[in-house]
């Protein structure tokens, strides 16, 4: 049952994220919109960033499953832009937040988790050192991060997705880097 409780909470969360942003949202908004008592709320978290922080591990594992079920690899990156679409309006007004910083930490951790996660079932037993696997982890980190953000700026058109998701395959899969040494 606390794992429904804490869901519960998260999707509230992002159900108000929708139309508000982040500093506008109470610990009170969340207690009265769940039918719950602030001592519910404060039994699974700390405050309104650790139901951020709980929400994006999730949404990790989530994406994970859905990623790994998919048919093939470029699937599986046109499902994670999909997603990232999804919530194109809540990534814009979580950037435009007094705390982003603390917001952008929170995606670097889930992202990264993520990756990693991938990198380990496609990869169980890399010949590369701790270091280049961690280098590598942070590039692609990072570098998925920033064309996220970009996408999620206004202006930028969702029907862009499948471009934006071949793309991140064909960077990931290093066929753009292969045309660079073919020229």
């Amino acid at each position: 049952m606390p794992a429904d409780t804490k869901q519960i909470i998260v999707e509230q969360l992002f159900a108000f994220l929708e139309h508000k942003k982040i500093e506008d949202i109470t610990v009170k908004d969340l207690v009265n919109a769940c039918h719950i008592s602030r001592q519910t709320f404060y039994y699974h978290f700390q405050d309104i960033m650790d139901v951020m922080e709980w929400g994006a591990r999730k949404a990790v594992e989530q994406a994970l499953a859905e990623t790994m079920a998919a048919p093939d690899p470029r699937e599986a990156v046109r499902i994670f832009a999909l997603r990232i679409v999804q919530k194109k309006d809540v990534n814009r007004r979580l950037m435009q937040s007094q705390r982003r910083a603390e917001l952008e930490r929170i995606l670097v951790n889930a992202f990264r988790t993520y990756l990693q996660a991938l990198f380990r079932q496609k990869w169980p037993n890399p010949a590369l050192s701790v270091a280049d696997t961690d280098i590598f982890l942070d590039f692609y980190t990072y570098g998925l991060i920033g064309l996220i953000l970009k996408h999620c700026e206004p202006g930028e058109s969702d029907a862009d997705t499948d471009i934006l998701a071949d793309q991140i395959y064909r960077l990931l899969t290093g066929e753009i880097q292969g045309r660079l040494q073919r020229s």
